[in-house]
């Protein structure tokens, strides 16, 4: 149910009644963690006062979370036959202490064979703060669908991404390479985790429209909001995620600026450039060459055009990856002097 992924053009309430939908199917069971155990065939059992034992399946993310919990390595532990992974799982699972509880995130089944399936398994402190009430709180800060547009929607096992931006703090920061107006949008990306991937995140963004590049705020200095999910109150979270908000576009604003005035950093050898940087942050050969290959569609002797490489490959990815390379061409602002 949650491996699933929906891009540019989609629409924020079609976003939201979906999240609402998949939200009735949701279940939460905190559980004696000595009492969870593997069968033979990967599914897992446990009981609560309120369920019998069945199996239930989990997903890889929740099964890794469980294989750290009992400090044992996942890539191991998938190598193992099915049999001797069950006998692994269950032996350091009956000898965790009788108080230790696991809070089992879960989606009910739709087969009357199987358990709902797990999709976290986390502290029983953890604070649940989900998708559904996070974007709940956003839709009263867009406006309307002729306020903002959405240019990135996804969402998976782990975790989802979304990117608001919006036709009215738009700006032209010059021209392209062949004479096109530069266009730029301020916007918001979000991010949250319900399954203990990630905090809630609200961060400052702008977007070129020429290539439908984004470009993600790096910063040390608290202009990205990130709320662990530990001690988090619904009450206390709309005041935050609203002056987070406002915050995150203001922030906009001034990458715009920062985005125009790197168009003045001169770069003298860029391909150079491209593979020390590569080499510093220790992306892939593959990367690297992806990077490079994207800044010869649009060569420039400057550092907006070294970001643009980076924010045109980030495209090639997904999720958490393509908004950490963001952040990485992001943090190249933090050279230019406004």
């Amino acid at each position: 149910m949650m491996n699933y992924m929906h891009n540019a053009g989609e629409n924020f309430k079609r976003i939201l009644d979906e999240l609402n939908r998949q939200a009735q199917q949701k279940e939460d069971f905190v559980v004696p963690a000595n009492q969870v155990r593997m069968r033979d065939d990967g599914h897992f059992t446990f009981q609560t006062l309120f369920t019998n034992a069945v199996a239930s399946p989990a997903t890889e993310w929740a099964e890794n979370q469980m294989y750290q919990k009992l400090e044992l390595p996942a890539r191991f532990m998938r190598r193992c036959p099915s049999d001797l992974r069950a006998t692994n799982f269950n032996y350091f699972a009956e000898r965790l202490p009788g108080e230790e509880e696991w809070l089992l995130r879960t989606y009910r089944s739709r087969s009357e064979q199987l358990g709902p399936m797990i999709r976290g398994a986390l502290s029983k402190d953890y604070s649940r703060f989900d998708d559904d009430q996070f974007l709940g709180m956003i839709e009263s800060m867009i406006g309307t669908e002729e306020d903002h547009r959405i240019s990135y929607w996804y969402r998976d096992e782990r975790g989802m991404h979304l990117r608001i931006v919006f036709p009215d703090l738009t700006r032209n920061i010059g021209r392209t390479l062949e004479g096109r107006p530069d266009v730029h949008m301020v916007g918001v990306h979000l991010s949250n985790s319900e399954v203990g991937a990630r905090s809630v995140t609200i961060q400052p963004m702008v977007y070129r429209l020429v290539c439908s590049n984004g470009l993600m705020r790096w910063t040390h200095d608290g202009d990205v909001f990130k709320q662990r999910h530990i001690h988090l109150r619904e009450r206390e979270m709309y005041a935050r995620v609203a002056e987070a908000f406002t915050a995150a576009v203001k922030a906009g604003d001034d990458m715009l600026e920062r985005a125009l005035a790197a168009k003045e950093v001169k770069v003298e050898n860029p391909l150079d450039f491209i593979k020390t940087l590569a080499k510093d942050k220790k992306y892939s050969q593959s990367m690297t060459d992806t990077i490079t290959s994207n800044y010869m569609i649009e060569p420039g002797d400057s550092l907006f055009y070294v970001m643009q490489a980076m924010t045109r490959a980030a495209q090639t990815l997904q999720g958490d990856a393509r908004v950490e390379l963001e952040q990485d061409a992001g943090e190249l602002l933090t050279k230019v002097a406004v």
